[in-house]
């Protein structure tokens, strides 16, 4: 009970502390977009991604490293977070879980949830979209081998008896892997389909006006 109330009041004092303004605010823009989350302060920096290939900027970088941090200490004490910043993506490496299973969780969806929390702080606090990726021990290139075995098997399936294929329901960044896996090969198509947490590409093979669905 102890541990919950903790967390309770770190989040809580999540949210207020990413209110505050910081150094990167200038001035306040003409307009401010009904769009934006409540609490946003309107910032220098836009409420759009970051442009492809450019660096997450170090303070950006440093604050989601740290915010991770903090929640991680509550339930995995001892963990350590390291950043690797090189592209337009945040990547942040947890190091000394003492239980990684449980870090990663089902199909890697503890590892998703820390990723929009920490991307919806990093928005709160600098008005920023910016992607985050998170791992431990190696988990995103397991998955993506995983991803690429099924991807394969799916092929043969389709090609073979000339049937669609629908694999197990996947995040948003699994999903545009499919998609690009398949993305040159002119004898079948993928689209997205489903709900939520039940959303998955589907496979089948190309007919002649055939052309890839939506992702």
């Amino acid at each position: 009970m102890a541990e919950h109330r903790g967390i309770f009041s770190f989040f809580k004092n999540l949210i207020s502390d990413s209110k505050k303004p910081t150094e990167v605010l200038t001035s306040e823009p003409k307009g401010h977009s009904p769009a934006s989350p409540a609490g946003t302060v309107a910032r220098s920096m836009s409420a759009t991604p970051l442009a492809t290939g450019v660096p997450v900027p170090d303070d950006i970088a440093e604050f989601g490293l740290q915010k991770l941090q903090e929640i991680l200490d509550l339930s995995f004490g001892g963990t350590t977070v390291i950043t690797d910043q090189g592209n337009d993506e945040l990547c942040l490496e947890v190091l000394n879980a003492t239980d990684s299973s449980r870090l990663i969780g089902k199909d890697g969806m503890t590892l998703d949830a820390l990723q929009t929390i920490v991307r919806a702080i990093i928005f709160k606090r600098f008005g920023a979209n910016v992607r985050v990726s998170i791992n431990t021990e190696d988990y995103k290139r397991r998955r993506e081998d995983q991803i690429r075995t099924q991807a394969e098997k799916a092929l043969n399936t389709v090609l073979t008896k000339n049937s669609r294929v629908s694999l197990r329901p996947m995040n948003a960044a699994e999903r545009r892997l499919v998609h690009l896996i398949f993305e040159g090969d002119n004898r079948v198509r993928t689209f997205s389909s489903g709900n939520g947490t039940y959303r998955h590409i589907v496979v089948e093979k190309r007919g002649p006006k055939s052309t890839n669905g939506p992702r």
